[in-house]
């Protein structure tokens, strides 16, 4: 079956692992054609290697026109990657893109990654002005699973803003195939205890290499300094051979360790903790010290950096506040409670029967018990982010575009 020319997808694409997953999406929708737009090289190369067209963005060539998207609540400005004239300048070159390829293609489809972002509010302008269908993507922590929406991830998602309307989800249709996936998923999280992003964190290549130098010269940096520094080899070594003290102690066999509440640390530049939450990791734990006498165990997550916790080295947090590197579920589970800002950790909670604490604006906080079965088997959708192990099929791909509607 051949490319319907009428059927035409693009992909908007900011980071690599979401444009190797949309790939892996166009190599099956035989149906559709897929023309990715990126500022990355890693991208672009790997669009030409899989025969995808890509149109490659600078900040040489297309238009400068300004055009008013608000991108003051972006990743890029919130974690000062771009400043508004960077962030303004790269818009209006994708959007001079996306413009030049709908008068020779009729575009039905834009996908996003996670959408707050600059091409967030670049599909968002298109969806409202130019009648584009918009699905956003984003990984669910449900192994497996991702979330797809018309509106956005999260708080800015089609199914958060019904919730907050007070509409009712339905039931699950399939209660017994809940309670099945349920048992095997407890038997799965108990022995793993590797998170996924904390993979990518290290990982350092030749096309990173390339975004890294063509982001100097005539592209968009698309990096926080904290993010480059995790994955600066250089720094990694100085630390390693440092005869400094660890900053922070871990305490990582939990024994019988019991009667304690369990936080799991977000990302700095996570964009659910910059645009959803008016508190960090800091003042969360702070919170949380006022609001119970247990003690906390904190867990750092892995794709970030353990540094910004040092001031709890002070003596006066001493066995009030303990770090830990422990298997995340065995937390959840030996936990009083669970506490976080937004983190999808706190879904996992949820499914086991923990009582959780959202500090931030969260989906997870507006999901009652008896909306997870409808949740998990429903709403999210049976496509691995991480791995293509299991591939996606050409059922995946129309049950993803049935959310446009």
């Amino acid at each position: 079956m051949k490319s319907d020319p009428n059927e035409t997808t693009v992909c908007l694409v900011d980071f690599l692992q979401s444009g190797e997953f949309f790939l892996r999406l166009a190599k099956v929708d035989l149906k559709r054609k897929y023309i990715f737009i990126t500022h990355l090289p890693s991208v672009w190369f790997a669009c030409l290697r899989e025969g995808v067209t890509c149109k490659l963005i600078s900040n040489f060539f297309g238009s400068r026109d300004y055009i008013d998207l608000n991108l003051d609540e972006t990743r890029e400005l919130q974690c000062g990657i771009l400043n508004i004239a960077e962030a303004d300048s790269m818009a209006a070159r994708y959007l001079y893109t996306l413009q030049q390829l709908h008068q020779e293609f009729l575009i039905r489809n834009l996908l996003i990654w996670n959408g707050q972002t600059i091409v967030g509010k670049i599909a968002k302008h298109c969806n409202e002005v130019f009648g584009l269908k918009t699905l956003f993507f984003e990984i669910s922590n449900v192994p497996g699973k991702i979330v797809v929406d018309p509106n956005g991830v999260n708080s800015e998602s089609k199914l958060y803003a019904n919730l907050q309307k007070g509409l009712k989800l339905p039931p699950c249709n399939n209660t017994e195939d809940y309670l099945s996936w349920k048992r095997e998923y407890i038997g799965s999280k108990s022995h793993n205890n590797i998170v996924p992003q904390a993979i990518n964190k290290n990982r350092l290549n030749f096309y990173l290499v390339c975004d890294y130098v063509y982001a100097l010269t005539i592209g968009y940096q698309h990096y926080s300094k904290r993010s480059f520094d995790n994955k600066n080899p250089i720094k990694k070594f100085i630390q390693k051979i440092s005869t400094k003290k660890p900053k922070i102690k871990f305490v990582n066999d939990l024994g019988n360790i019991t009667n304690f509440v369990f936080y799991p640390g977000q990302v700095h530049d996570d964009t659910q903790l910059l645009l959803n939450s008016k508190i960090g990791n800091i003042q969360a734990i702070k919170r949380i010290l006022k609001t119970t006498s247990l003690c906390v165990f904190v867990k750092p997550h892995p794709a970030g950096s353990a540094d910004e916790y040092e001031e709890f080295n002070d003596p006066i947090f001493a066995g009030r506040v303990i770090f830990t590197n422990a298997n995340t579920f065995e937390l959840i589970m030996k936990a009083n409670e669970v506490y976080t800002i937004n983190s999808t950790v706190g879904l996992e909670a949820l499914i086991i029967g923990k009582k959780v604490t959202f500090f931030g604006k969260s989906l997870y906080k507006e999901i009652e018990p008896s909306d997870l079965p409808w949740f998990i088997k429903n709403y999210l959708i049976d496509v691995d982010f991480f791995s293509d192990e299991k591939g996606i099929t050409f059922d995946d791909v129309k049950a993803i575009y049935a959310r446009t509607i």
